[in-house]
């Protein structure tokens, strides 16, 4: 677990990946996210080589960030299918729509909830 003098989210140092060696980094930066497999400090770290850096979904707020809210019980789902895919994955994109379904009264597009999970 990340230590620092916040409660909130930590910023890491790549020296501090590397020691931890992480088999699946979860961030809130889509630049990080999106590039993370071409920076040369991360190579060799265990998520950035297997591709399982997971951009966390913030709309309409964050799944597993501030601020707290209902958002965070779908954050618990979300982040069940990508730590165990093959258990959790199936029935994702169903979950989504009737989460947002119940709690906001939209239905979300296909597109919509291609953004929502990053795809």
């Amino acid at each position: 677990m990340a230590e620092g003098d916040s409660k909130s989210l930590l910023t890491v140092s790549p020296e501090q990946l590397h020691a931890w060696a992480p088999e699946i980094i979860i961030t809130l930066d889509a630049d990080f996210a999106r590039n993370a497999d071409l920076m040369p400090e991360l190579a060799g770290i265990p998520a950035i080589e297997n591709g399982r850096v997971y951009l966390a979904p913030q709309a309409p707020f964050g799944f597993i960030d501030a601020p707290p809210s209902v958002n965070r019980l779908l954050g618990l789902r979300w982040l069940s299918a990508k730590f165990h895919p093959d258990l959790a994955g199936e029935g994702l994109e169903a979950d989504l729509r009737d989460f947002y379904r119940l709690f906001y009264q939209i239905e979300l597009s296909d597109d919509q909830v291609k953004v929502l999970l990053g795809a």
